[in-house]
């Protein structure tokens, strides 16, 4: 389509040059005073606004990267928590379009026991970067927590499916399901994560055997293909 349109284009140029070679131009000039002096505003003004984004943005991932590799726990010390979460806010005030940072002020939120505040950071975070599979599982996770599982359900499913090649996502909704008791669908999204990767055998079969599922129907989760075969026929043998 490129090709014929860059075509269509050459021969039209060719055409018209031969018949008017005279010109300068073949555009037809507009008689616009105010277009040059609006022009020349608005490039000085994007000549402005250009660096500064760029430099707030990378004074935001400075305070990021001295957070990024803090593990946070609910165990966590509070005054930890606290001061994660204060460079996290330095970060947002920089770049207050990334997700990343206010997804960061919803974890240490939570942790410091405070759901209103975690709530809307969260909140925040998924209608800044709604596709991202990492935060809708946290946000889902904080959501059961809370009892409300529709929603739960809603950002857990949505979480699988925009990232269908990461068994994580699709290990956690199935441990989810199965914990709040939707067995058969718990089992197929965790066939799901096991097709996906088979190392995730020991974790699934952990999961559904602490949430009472019986070894006939924890056969329904196993996908036909060697590991989780084996695996799966090693622990009846080990458990006779």
């Amino acid at each position: 389509l490129w090709f014929f349109f860059i075509a269509g284009i050459a021969v039209s140029a060719a055409n018209t040059g031969i018949r008017k070679q005279s010109l300068k131009t073949r555009l037809i000039p507009l008689k616009i005073p105010i277009i040059k002096p609006a022009a020349c505003v608005l490039a000085a003004v994007l000549a402005i606004l250009i660096p500064v984004f760029n430099i707030t943005g990378m004074i935001a991932l400075f305070y990021h990267d001295n957070i990024d590799n803090y593990i946070m726990t609910a165990n966590t010390d509070p005054a930890v928590l606290k001061k994660i979460e204060k460079v996290a806010d330095y970060a947002v005030r920089f770049d207050p379009m990334k997700a990343e940072y206010v997804f960061i002020k919803a974890n240490t939120a939570w942790f410091l026991n405070d759901p209103g505040r975690a709530e809307n950071y969260f909140k925040t975070a998924v209608s800044l970067d709604p596709l991202n599979s990492r935060h809708l599982t946290r946000f889902g996770a904080f959501l059961a927590r809370k009892g409300e599982n529709d929603i739960a359900d809603t950002a857990f499913s949505r979480a699988m499916r925009y990232n269908r090649s990461n068994p994580e996502y699709a290990f956690q909704y199935g441990a989810w399901l199965l914990a709040t008791g939707q067995t058969q669908k718990g089992l197929s999204v965790m066939k799901t994560s096991l097709m996906l990767d088979e190392s995730y055998i020991d974790r699934v079969l952990t999961t559904m055997i602490v949430n009472g599922v019986e070894s006939g129907q924890i056969e329904l989760a196993i996908p036909e293909t060697p590991g989780p075969s084996i695996a799966f026929s090693k622990f009846l043998y080990d458990t006779g």
